[in-house]
Formats: structure tokens, sequence, C-alpha cells
């Protein structure tokens, strides 16, 4: 029970949010989608063919565009992410660089190149600027944007906890080791005041979950329903 652990923890303060049996399902439904389409070509800098990184780069954004559009999302709802993967030639791993939209000439492939040797040397302390690059794989990744959604509302309406109590029953919890039975209220949240800190122990309802609040913690519901419980507050 989170008295117990959040003192040991020294965990002052615990968040309940609005949904708490529904907040992973809500998350994966309003999450961004997102497509990825790889091709491995191994391609060194000082042999590079441009045309054909073009050329390639742009099929696999059809490809994810067409994936993303089959999923129900239109055009101005799709954005695309392209990348390299790079090593200097002779290396066995690789580095992902970033590769900016639109076609790749023979300016802006010098500048990608100079990008790898600085992510080179920010992840490994140094870099080999006579090197050739190898690119061995080309990466593009579609995502297509969910609609999301805002902050619910528990503001609206007369509320008190008289009003949001619905009984009063004894509950058993750990006080000082030992086990001891506790006359405790049972409310209903979408009842439950605004910005009013009430005492535990007590119970709360809601149509996903079940919250319990235990004894030696005063909790206090904000406007988007959240719950901020204080371990060893008073109300």
């Amino acid at each position: 029970m989170f008295d117990r652990s959040g003192k040991i923890l020294d965990i002052p303060e615990v968040i309940i949010p609005p949904y708490p049996g529904i907040t992973s399902a809500t998350g994966l439904l309003t999450t961004d989608l997102k497509y990825d389409a790889v091709q491995t070509i191994f391609v060194a800098s000082d042999k590079v063919d441009l045309a054909y990184l073009n050329e390639r780069f742009t099929n696999l954004e059809k490809e994810i565009t067409a994936q993303l559009m089959d999923a129900g999302f239109e055009k101005e709802q799709i954005s695309l992410l392209r990348f390299f993967d790079c090593r200097y030639v002779g290396q066995g791993y690789e580095l992902r660089i970033p590769v900016a939209t639109g076609v790749i000439n023979e300016s802006n492939a010098s500048a990608i190149w100079n990008t790898f040797h600085e992510v080179h040397k920010r992840e490994y302390g140094h870099s080999f600027l006579n090197n050739p690059v190898e690119i061995v794989n080309m990466r593009v990744t579609g995502v297509g944007e969910m609609p999301k959604i805002g902050d619910p509302d528990f503001a609206e309406g007369s509320r008190s906890l008289d009003e949001a109590l619905v009984k009063v029953a004894p509950a058993w919890f750990r006080s000082n080791s030992t086990l001891k039975s506790f006359d405790t209220p049972h409310y209903m949240k979408s009842k439950l005041p605004i910005d009013e800190a009430f005492a535990g122990p007590c119970i709360i309802l809601q149509k996903d979950t079940t919250s319990v609040i235990p004894p030696n913690c005063a909790a206090t519901m904000s406007a988007n329903g959240s719950i901020i419980v204080k371990i060893g507050g008073e109300a």
C-alpha cells in the first residue's frame, strides 16, 4: 500500500490519474501511428550515386505514405523522417544520422558526412575526417498524427463530500504494523469537491477503477480529475 511504501521511499505525494483503469489504453489509442521502411545499400561516401539515393528515398516514402493512407490518414496528417545508418568503412557498428527532406545533392551530401563525423566524435570521443563514410541502411519513418484528447473537466456542477458519500463501511488497514479495522467512507468520484482536502482512510469509486486512500493520508481532487494524495498529510 502506498502509505507504507511512500514513507519507506520518502515519497511525500502520489498522483492518481483521472481514469487509472484505462490510462494505458487511452495512451495507446491516442499515440501517433508510425511505420518504418528500411533498405540496406552499403554505399561509401567516396563512391556514392546520389541519383540512386534520391530514387530509393522516393520509393520508400511512397511506400510508407501508402501504408498510412491505407490506415485511414490523410496526406496532411502524415509526416516523413529520413535517416542513414552510417559507419566508417571497416567498422562493425553504425550511427543513425538524420537526413533532411528534399533532393540530396553534392552540397547537402557533404553536410550529411560532416554530421556523421560530429555524431561519431560526440559518441566515441574521436572522428576520422579523411575516412570515407559508409551508408549501411537508409530509413524512412512515417508518422500518422492521431487526434489528441484534452484534459477531462470534473469541475462542473455542485459538489461536496456529503453529496459524494455513498456509504461508510469497515475496512482493514495496516496501522503501526498491525491490522486494524476503520470505519471507511466510500465516495463517488464524480461528486467529489474540487480542491478541497479530505482525509483517509476512504475509498473512491468510479466506473473504471477503485482508489484506496489509506489512513494518515490526505487527498485533494483537481479540476482535471487527478487526485493528489499527501502521505502522512492531514485534511
